[in-house]
């Protein structure tokens, strides 16, 4: 208790001394020596005074607390809808950073695949050139063996090809 009149604690009634003594009839919570007064049906003199003072003070205490209450949901509101929006600025941050990735990733996939590609095809160069030297002497024999040398350099063109590879004499 900060030792305001007015304030009460757990278990007081307002009004009340919190030293738990009684400070004479018409106090409520306490009952007069004598049993008249205080209770339900029997009011001392002068305490209907001293009770509506006391419901005034409670009631302007009360809208005090109500609007202390009020202005605290509100700062807590605010608070958590502040939070919630920057928690949804990073899940959004987030989302966009993996999409990007994911697309990065693909595009190096691709990139790889493309420089291996071209690896093999520049390791096939001599293999290619040795097949147009077999070709111009072998067109010339018409052996069995030279056709099918032939044959084998036409499939193995043809699959370059497919992929991509054009000749250029």
């Amino acid at each position: 208790m900060s030792g305001r009149p007015d304030e009460t604690t757990a278990g007081e009634a307002p009004g009340t001394a919190s030293s738990g003594t009684a400070s004479g009839p018409g106090v409520a919570g306490h009952a007069p020596p004598n049993g008249v007064g205080g209770g339900p049906g029997g009011a001392a003199a002068g305490t209907g005074d001293v009770a509506g003072r006391g419901q005034a003070g409670d009631e302007s205490e009360n809208a005090a607390d109500a609007e202390l209450v009020e202005h605290d949901i509100d700062a807590a509101l605010a608070t958590a809808e502040r939070e919630r929006d920057e928690y949804l600025d990073m899940v959004r941050r987030v989302q966009a950073d993996f999409e990007n990735y994911k697309k990065r990733m693909v595009r190096q996939q691709t990139e790889l695949l493309e420089r291996a590609a071209e690896g093999l095809v520049t390791r096939l160069l001599p293999v290619l050139d040795a097949f147009d030297l077999a070709r111009a002497h072998l067109e010339a024999e018409g052996s069995p063996e030279g056709k099918a040398l032939l044959q084998a350099a036409g499939l193995l063109w043809d699959t370059l090809a497919k992929e991509g590879l054009e000749r250029v004499d």
